[in-house]
This record gives C-alpha cells, structure tokens and sequence, in this order.
C-alpha cells in the first residue's frame, strides 16, 4: 500500500499530492522502521523534487512536514 501512496507523489491533482505527503510523514512517524523503509524506496529525493515545482502552498507544508 504504501508504494501506491509513493506513486501519487507524481500525480497531477496538488490536493493528492498533499495528501500523500502527509500519509508518508504519518507512515515514518507511527511506523517503528517506518522512515528507514522510505528511504529505500527513495521518497525522500521525490518529495524534494514536488517541493521544487510549481505547486500550491498547501503541498509545500505537507510536503515539508512529511519528512
């Protein structure tokens, strides 16, 4: 499941977007091995890369706060 929430960092929609940023910052933070799992899949570098488009305010405080 989780990799399905990585693939909606590259959706379209700033809304989804958002909201895939804050389930991947829930996921590091309740999940004990939760942030070290994420790492490998390599979200760190596409969150920074959403962060960097032109994108809603919104995004960019999920964004930030994710991880």
């Amino acid at each position: 499941m989780i990799k399905i929430v990585v693939e909606l960092l590259s959706h379209d929609d700033d809304k989804v977007q958002a909201i895939a940023c804050y389930d991947l910052g829930e996921f590091a933070r309740f999940f004990p091995m939760g942030r070290q799992y994420l790492e490998r899949l390599g979200v760190k570098e596409k969150i920074i890369e959403v962060m960097g488009k032109r994108s809603s305010a919104e995004l960019k405080k999920e964004a930030i706060t994710s991880y």
